[in-house]
């Protein structure tokens, strides 16, 4: 092997037994040329543990086996992907032992004959999760990040083949497919399940793998499908351009061109491509008694797509009774202070106790 440092020579690596002993003339010669930000991070502490462990615990013998494999791969100082491996190996050990101490059973998995296809760890339970560790050789940033991404993606499809597999053979009807739904005549693509709460984890497997594929929640069980959200979004920036998108099922389907091709902002309003947006709200409620269709020229007119927000907060009854009390004595302090002093009571503030009044009657009779 080379890489070896002034401290310790090939014949005494011949010698060695732990993994400490192992990987130091590797860490030494790193460092004797600067160092990187993996040689620093592993410490003598984990190696010992993962050693003293392998010999009752099987999972730390696969994760010491794994990195034995990866240092006997490893060609030196000038092979940043090896050694990137190497401290990727060792970060599993260090996941495991944090999970073990913090009371987390998991098992380590093998890679196998497919590399990234299967994850290094899996939770042990009826229905265990799989856990991957991903580090990034800071030497190459890029191109380690774009290949960290691909394999979690395989990872990610391998998973999703898995759930298929398992959700089928439970006989629960739920199928996760790799590519996109493809639309089937007119109307949107939706889909809707509902999956029962002793199964939660299988929900959470199913929401996960959706939004995985792209597809956007409209409420509970109810997914819409991409590229039909890629087509609701860009209708509404280009309003020109939906009756083209709707009669064409092959374009305008990307998430990723779904965005305004241009911009143009004004104190009052916005462009993007051929529509134009604004924002209107009610900075206070009307002082005269309406109803609730006092909106309806505003909202229901036609020629133009609105988008509108009712913002409701909940407050507990015995709050709201609460509120409502102090509010009431402090209208009513104000008054006793204002006669003392021979002010006279304007419309204004009976209208507002009134209104407090309003609402004690209202919340008395559970609305």
């Amino acid at each position: 092997m080379t890489g070896f440092g002034p401290h310790m020579s090939p014949g005494e690596a011949t010698k060695m037994t732990t993994l400490y002993e192992m990987l130091l003339p590797h860490v030494q010669a790193i460092n004797e040329e600067g160092g990187n930000w993996s040689s620093f991070l592993m410490s003598r502490p984990v190696l010992d543990a993962i050693e003293a462990g392998a010999v009752s615990d099987p999972d730390l013998a696969l994760i010491r086996r794994k990195i034995l494999e990866k240092l006997a791969a490893y060609k030196g100082v000038r092979h940043h992907a090896g050694f990137n491996q190497i401290f990727e190996a060792y970060s599993e050990g260090v996941i495991y032992l944090a999970a073990r101490h913090r009371g987390v059973a998991l098992t380590a998995i093998s890679d196998g004959a497919s590399k990234g296809k299967t994850p290094d760890f899996a939770t042990k339970g009826a229905e265990p999760i799989g856990l991957e560790v991903k580090t990034i050789n800071v030497l190459d940033p890029e191109r380690t990040i774009d290949a960290a991404m691909e394999q979690g993606f395989e990872a990610g499809y391998a998973a999703l083949e898995a759930s298929r597999a398992e959700a089928a053979e439970k006989g629960v009807g739920v199928g996760f497919g790799i590519a996109e739904f493809a639309p089937h005549g007119d109307g949107r693509t939706l889909v809707t399940f509902s999956v029962p709460e002793d199964q939660r984890t299988l929900r959470h497997r199913l929401r996960s793998a959706l939004t995985w594929e792209g597809f956007a929640p409209l409420r509970d069980g109810l997914w819409l499908a991409p590229g039909e959200v890629a087509v609701i979004l860009r209708s509404a920036y280009d309003p020109a351009a939906a009756p083209a998108l709707e009669r064409h099922a092959d374009i305008g389907r990307s998430l990723a061109t779904a965005g305004p091709v241009a911009v143009t902002e004004s104190w009052d309003r916005v462009r993007t491509d051929s529509a134009y947006h604004t924002v209107l709200w009610l900075s206070e409620w009307p002082r005269s008694q309406v109803f609730p269709g006092f909106l309806a020229p505003l909202l229901l007119t036609s020629g133009v797509q609105r988008t509108f927000s009712l913002v409701c907060t909940p407050v507990r009854a015995d709050i709201a009774a609460r509120d409502l009390r102090k509010k009431k004595v402090g209208l009513l302090s104000d008054a006793t202070q204002r006669a003392k002093i021979g002010q006279v009571e304007d419309a204004a503030r009976t209208a507002e106790y009134q209104d407090v009044l309003q609402q004690e009657s209202d919340l008395t009779a559970g609305h």
